[in-house]
């Protein structure tokens, strides 16, 4: 759950100077709770000041392209962040045409002077596994902090060998590799289910009720309330 100390109206995009700003990018298909606490936890541990959520247009690692559409992600992000001043968000990859790589996404926030000095970047430990097949990764290394999550589904003995694998691959680059790690017990909650329960809704009169009982605990009451109004992933209640 949020803390309740920062609830106020989420504010405009605007500057951030320092070293304090982690990048939260991700496909947020739908955001759930799972995100804004893994976003909350690196505030509270003081890893950053402020959080910068920047919703993927498409993942150059992903086949598919997101299941809702650009307007309704933002919407939802929108929605999810509203009240936390702490949160912003960028619509910079939105915007930009074809695939987005996170070292364009670091380098025009800098130039807009949205961000200033180093950056972090708050990922999941699956993601620091693939990092060294990221675009020119030693480049964004060099400029950002890895703020690092561990998935629900990964083991710490998973999650310490891909440390050391990509610190092995930053020496051998030449590259200071800083790394830091999010410490929260893992959320049991991905995009991906929440998406086939929401499909799964009206198939079944049994169970309907139960499922829209649980989703209601994956995601931000107002976020659900705009799936279901929109019909988002198949559901129908």
């Amino acid at each position: 759950m949020l803390s309740t100390k920062r609830m106020a109206r989420n504010p405009v995009m605007k500057a951030h100077n320092g070293t304090d700003v982690a990048i939260f990018g991700g496909s947020f298909d739908p955001v759930h709770v799972g995100h804004l606490a893994i976003a909350q936890a690196a505030l509270d541990l003081e890893l950053c000041k402020h959080v910068i959520w920047v919703p993927a247009a498409r993942n150059p690692l992903k086949k598919r392209r997101p299941f809702a559409n650009d307007s309704q992600r933002l919407e939802m992000l929108r929605l999810a962040t509203l009240g936390c001043p702490d949160f912003s968000i960028s619509e910079v990859e939105l915007q930009r045409s074809g695939r987005s790589y996170t070292l364009q996404t670091v380098n025009q926030l800098r130039n807009a002077g949205t961000i200033g000095g180093s950056v972090s970047l708050l990922l999941g430990d699956d993601q620091l596994e693939k990092m060294t097949s990221w675009f020119d990764w030693e480049i964004l290394l060099s400029q950002c902090c890895l703020l690092v999550y561990q998935r629900i589904y990964s083991e710490a003995e998973r999650l310490q060998s891909a440390i050391q694998s990509l610190s092995t691959a930053c020496l051998n680059a030449g590259v200071d590799a800083r790394i830091k790690l999010v410490e929260m017990q893992p959320i049991s909650v991905s995009s991906t289910g929440v998406r086939q329960m929401i499909a799964s809704l009206g198939q079944d009169g049994n169970s309907s009720d139960l499922l829209f009982t649980k989703l209601g605990q994956m995601l931000p009451p107002n976020v659900f309330e705009y799936i279901i109004n929109r019909n988002l992933y198949g559901g129908n209640r």
